[in-house]
């Protein structure tokens, strides 16, 4: 059980952080679908 609110907390500070990395991604890049479709693919390969 203590996993799974480990495992909250980690998601929850995961999601707090997503949009200034992207926001940053953003500006960097010029292009704001790119930046987005880069974060998400991050996202995927972390979880796997």
């Amino acid at each position: 059980m203590g996993f799974l609110y480990g495992l909250t907390v980690l998601a929850g500070v995961a999601n707090a952080t997503q949009p200034g990395q992207n926001a940053r991604l953003s500006t960097s890049l010029g292009q704001p679908v790119t930046a987005a479709l880069m974060s998400v693919g991050v996202a995927f390969v972390a979880l796997f």
